[in-house]
């Protein structure tokens, strides 16, 4: 929901600091920047907080556009204060803090249980951090939840089954696998808790993704082609949805595709 929440609310805007991003940021002084959503005539609420990946922004103490970080955004208590529409257009909608800096090219974010949780790209690792509901910033120091993933692209958390899955390179064997984002996409299935005997063993359950992109989940959807729901961890239940930008199966030619499968990578469509 945080993830759908984030991606609406800045849906269409221009991102002025980064390539990518979701968002239309100025550039701060100091290590804030002001965050300005599409305002429809429906809908005139704003959400309470944003958060985001910059791959390009300031770092935290010079000008320098030279960091890679993660971003909150609050709703701006001017815009909140505004008794018009003629005064809410003189403020940005949001005021944004650094949550966490000095990364290595995040993307695929998640929001939930008063932490986040990032994708770093050329360290090739997930981490979490608890978050600040005054701030938004990180309350602690970051921990890996899974390394030595190969240029992972996005990656959806299965909190009722406690897995991660990752949209990421490296599949189909040989020696391209090993390179850095090399071999096939591929959507990996990772345990969040060990077993009994204390192994944390990966599975790749999607395989031949020619350009993976975007990864989403919903865990309580039928996998068969009723389209009914059940309960939280049914088996059978559960679908994966990714984009591939590689695919051109699509029969008008327009290339890539928005597949789907079972979370056990069954009945690819």
């Amino acid at each position: 929901a945080d993830r759908l929440l984030l991606r609406n609310a800045v849906s269409g805007v221009l991102a002025r600091c980064c390539s990518g991003c979701e968002v239309a940021m100025l550039l701060p002084l100091d290590t804030s920047c002001s965050l300005e959503t599409v305002r429809q005539p429906w809908s005139r609420v704003e959400p309470p907080l944003i958060f985001y990946a910059d791959q390009t922004c300031p770092s935290d103490n010079t000008d320098t556009v030279d960091d890679s970080a993660l971003w909150s955004a609050f709703v701006s208590p001017a815009h909140i204060a505004a008794r018009n529409d003629s005064e809410r257009s003189l403020w940005p909608t949001h005021e944004a803090n650094k949550t966490i800096g000095r990364l290595a090219r995040p993307l695929g974010l998640q929001v939930a249980g008063g932490e986040v949780m990032w994708l770093e790209q050329d360290a090739g690792l997930l981490r979490r951090c608890p978050v600040s509901t005054a701030n938004g910033r990180c309350l602690a120091a970051p921990s890996v939840v899974l390394d030595n993933l190969n240029c992972p692209q996005d990656f959806a958390i299965d909190y009722s089954r406690s897995f991660a899955f990752v949209l990421q390179y490296g599949g189909g064997g040989g020696g391209e696998a090993q390179l850095s984002c090399g071999g096939q996409g591929r959507i990996t299935r990772f345990p969040l808790h060990p077993a009994a005997d204390g192994s944390l063993v990966p599975v790749d359950v999607v395989g031949r993704i020619f350009e993976p992109r975007a990864l989403a989940l919903d865990p309580l959807a039928d996998a068969s082609d009723r389209g009914a729901y059940a309960g939280v961890g049914a088996p059978g239940r559960g679908l994966l949805f990714w984009s591939d930008t590689g695919n051109l199966s699509d029969p008008h030619g327009l290339g890539g595709s928005v597949m789907r499968a079972g979370l056990d990578g069954s009945g690819v469509r």
